[in-house]
């Protein structure tokens, strides 16, 4: 039997290929020591692992999962399982990628990788600057914290003054700017949103 029937009516291809690259990952293993055990050259356990079925078998993904120490049924359960959260260490000044706008004077630095889901960094304002909509973050929630200096939230006639150590919830789809009222010192934040503004 060929495996893109079974594999489609049970999962998404890529899905498949992600947990048998998780579970060899978490043995600690190169895709040439599993395909070792399993019989199959490397390349076809690439393929696998890339949901690239063309002219594999069923008892290919087979041996691949007991090669893993699993069973083909547990390997496609897996595939329909979300991914597991990352566990990530890095700095506040780096982080996984940047947004900069140096001639507003705003950056924002992502803490995680581009997700759907949320978004999660910091951002920091440069001092008597402002900056409106057209720069600024857009979802359903966001979340500002000032973590150094003041910062001022407008929507439209209403001004909120976020000083260190407090935080502001709001729908991120109303207009909004932000200002750094300071004229010596940089404000700087906690950006969280719902879904990612990506």
């Amino acid at each position: 039997m060929q495996i893109e029937n079974a594999v489609q009516e049970s999962s998404n291809r890529s899905d498949v290929g992600k947990a048998l690259r998780r579970l060899r990952l978490g043995l600690e293993w190169s895709q040439a020591e599993v395909a070792e055990k399993a019989n199959l050259s490397r390349s076809a356990v690439n393929s696998l692992e890339n949901g690239h079925y063309r002219n594999m078998t069923l008892q290919s993904l087979q041996a691949v999962a007991e090669s893993l120490g699993t069973s083909l049924g547990k390997i496609l359960a897996r595939s329909e399982a979300p991914e597991p959260f990352p566990i990530k260490k890095g700095s506040e000044t780096r982080g996984e990628f940047v947004l900069d706008y140096p001639e507003a004077g705003f950056r924002i630095v992502s803490w995680l990788p581009r997700r759907k889901e949320f978004f999660l960094g910091n951002f920091s304002l440069n001092t008597k600057c402002e900056i409106s909509n057209g720069i600024l973050p857009r979802a359903e929630l966001l979340f500002f914290e000032t973590l150094s200096g003041i910062m001022l939230v407008s929507f439209g006639a209403r001004d909120v003054v976020l000083k260190e150590g407090e935080y502001l919830f709001f729908d991120g789809r109303e207009e909004y700017r932000l200002y750094n009222p300071d004229p010596m010192r940089q404000a700087r934040g906690l950006l969280t949103s719902f879904p990612s503004f990506l």
